[in-house]
């Protein structure tokens, strides 16, 4: 009786724990369609400021303005890179782009603003199923590993 109680348990838990897992793999692949639509903002926002200080020659020194042309230029251009490759990269890829390429700042600002949402596009669903067999496994492979040295002992 306490054994069919312990594998209920088990089987809940293990259900539960693949749930979040995937709804969390889920949630992911929104967070990076957040992120490229700010990381976007931020390339705007850079090239406004590169255009601008380009077309004003006045109010700065050569020096100073080749200085600032050169920054806001790198800057245009990382901002550029990153948003080029997270958004040519196909689905499967997405996550290792985004990290390959993440931006902290713009991630963090992200993370504050970030709004789950209810993903039914088939590259959402894709990774909550990814997630759900992962999590799955690692939970079996954590209760195996359990439960399995108490049988081990038992047995001896």
């Amino acid at each position: 009786m306490v054994r069919r109680l312990f594998r209920i348990l088990d089987l809940f838990l293990e259900r539960a724990f693949a749930a979040v897992v995937a709804v969390a793999f889920s949630q992911f692949f929104a967070f990076i369609q957040q992120y490229r639509q700010r990381l976007g903002g931020h390339l705007a926002e850079a090239q406004r400021n590169y255009d601008a200080v380009a077309a004003n020659t006045r109010e700065a020194a050569a020096e100073t303005r080749t200085l600032l042309l050169e920054t806001l230029g790198a800057r245009v251009a990382e901002l550029q890179h990153a948003y080029d490759a997270i958004f040519a990269a196909p689905v499967l890829l997405k996550p290792v782009v985004f990290v390959a390429n993440v931006d902290a700042e713009v991630a963090r600002g992200t993370l504050g603003d970030f709004a789950p949402q209810i993903p039914l596009d088939l590259a959402s669903l894709f990774y909550a199923a990814v997630g759900l067999v992962l999590a799955s496994v690692f939970y079996r492979l954590g209760a195996n590993g359990l439960f399995g040295t108490r049988r081990a002992a038992r047995r001896r």
